[in-house]
C-alpha cells in the first residue's frame, strides 16, 4: 500500500507549490535509478553538487504525488538548488524516517 505525506510548501522559480510525496512502487524505484544514470550521462563520478542534483531530480520527478505539469526540475536555476535539497531531505524523512542529512552529504 502506498503511503502519502503531508503537504509541504515550496517556492521554485518564483512560483509557490503545495507538494505531497508518495512512496514509489518497485517499477518507479527502478525508473529513479534509470533516470539518475541518464542524468549522469555515463560519468562514473560527478562533483558532489552535480551528483546531489542528479539524484534529487531523478527522485523528485517520480515521488511527487500529482506533480504539477509546470514543475520541471531540469529547467530550474541555481537559485532553486537549496529548495531542491530541502525537498529531497523532506522526502527522505517521510519515506525512510531518516534524520536530516548533514549539509553537503551525498547519496550512496
Amino acid at each position: 500500500m502506498r503511503k502519502l505525506s503531508q503537504y509541504f510548501d515550496y517556492n521554485l522559480n518564483g512560483k509557490d507549490y503545495k507538494i505531497r510525496f508518495k512512496t514509489p512502487t518497485v517499477g518507479e524505484q527502478i525508473a529513479i535509478g534509470q533516470q539518475h544514470a541518464a542524468l549522469k550521462a555515463g560519468f562514473q563520478q560527478l562533483d558532489d553538487v552535480s551528483e546531489l542534483l542528479a539524484f534529487a531530480t531523478a527522485t523528485l520527478s517520480i515521488v511527487i504525488e500529482n506533480r504539477p505539469e509546470d514543475l520541471t526540475f531540469e529547467d530550474l536555476g541555481p537559485e532553486d538548488w537549496g529548495t531542491i535539497r530541502k525537498m529531497l531531505s523532506d522526502y527522505q524523512q517521510f519515506a525512510f524516517f531518516r534524520p536530516k542529512a548533514p549539509d553537503g552529504a551525498t547519496q550512496a
